[in-house]
Formats: C-alpha cells, structure tokens, sequence
C-alpha cells in the first residue's frame, strides 16, 4: 500500500475501532485482527501485537465485532 493510499484509508476509522490488516510477511501475508490504538507516522498500532508499517500492509478492512469475537477464541 503506497503512502496516499494509506492515509485515505485510515482516514475512515477512529480509535477504538475494530480493524483487520492483511500484511505482506517474510514467508507469507498474514491476518492481525484488534482494536486500533493510534496512527503515528505511517504506522498502525493495534491492541495486540507489534506496530505495523504502511509498506507491509496490503489492505485494511473493517471488522465486526462478532467476527472479533471468533478469531480471537480460535486464536
């Protein structure tokens, strides 16, 4: 995701809002699901895990929070 495309998207979610991130890994993409925390300078800090930069994520989608729900019972 380039730099403009990020800041449009993040524009459309507040803190506290349930997100999904779809990231490009070393071995693979992979799946974070949490609530948002912050957005500082190009990266995006979730309530679990590490931060994640704008270069490494390839979308970002709401999540509901029955779906939040799920993947963290099964996660």
């Amino acid at each position: 995701m380039n730099r403009f495309e990020f800041e449009d998207r993040i524009k459309l979610f507040h803190v506290g809002d349930c997100m999904r991130l779809i990231c490009r890994g070393n071995y693979g993409d992979y799946v974070e699901v949490g609530r948002l925390i912050k957005v500082e300078k190009g990266r995006v800090y979730l309530d679990k895990g590490f931060s994640h930069s704008y270069r490494r994520i390839k979308r970002i989608e709401i999540c509901l929070e029955n779906d939040e729900r799920s993947i963290k019972k099964c996660g």
